[in-house]
């Protein structure tokens, strides 16, 4: 699949110019950063902050933004946060799916509107984002 591109610069403007499509997972990461910690929140937003940069920069969440930027057959991608069983440890995951246990507080979904995501247009129009809360987050620990 492939898209025609027509710069603001009539002189770049060829005819029949094309591009493939293609995301910056950068792009989406730093949509997630955004948008994450205001979502699911937290006691301690330092370490939600650390917790959510690290698991968004890991080879796994690069990986995960990139495929869900440019794979048009995935349609949705999820930031999850769980509690660890003192309570205050907080770790997120970035993943194409959901995986429900005591110690999950809660997930972001971010669900795409459009098959590829273009990096000329703001990823807040191209996607729906939504807070899907776990046991965790309701009790405030780690108790279903």
């Amino acid at each position: 699949m492939e898209y025609s591109v027509e710069y603001d610069d009539p002189e770049r403007n060829a005819e029949g110019a094309t591009r493939a499509p293609y995301c910056e997972p950068g792009y989406i990461q730093k949509y997630l950063m955004g948008i994450v910690p205001v979502l699911l929140g937290g006691a301690d937003e330092a370490v939600d902050s650390a917790a959510l940069s690290e698991a968004i920069a890991s080879a796994e969440g690069l990986g995960a933004c990139q495929t869900f930027g440019t794979d048009s057959s995935v349609s949705a991608l999820y930031v999850s946060r769980d509690i660890g069983s003192d309570g205050t440890q907080v770790k997120f995951e970035v993943s194409f799916e959901l995986a429900w246990k005591p110690t999950y507080a809660g997930s972001v979904a971010v669900i795409k509107r459009v098959p590829v995501i273009d990096t000329h247009e703001p990823v807040a129009r191209q996607v729906q984002a939504m807070n899907l809360p776990g046991p965790a987050s309701v009790s405030g620990n780690n108790e279903a």
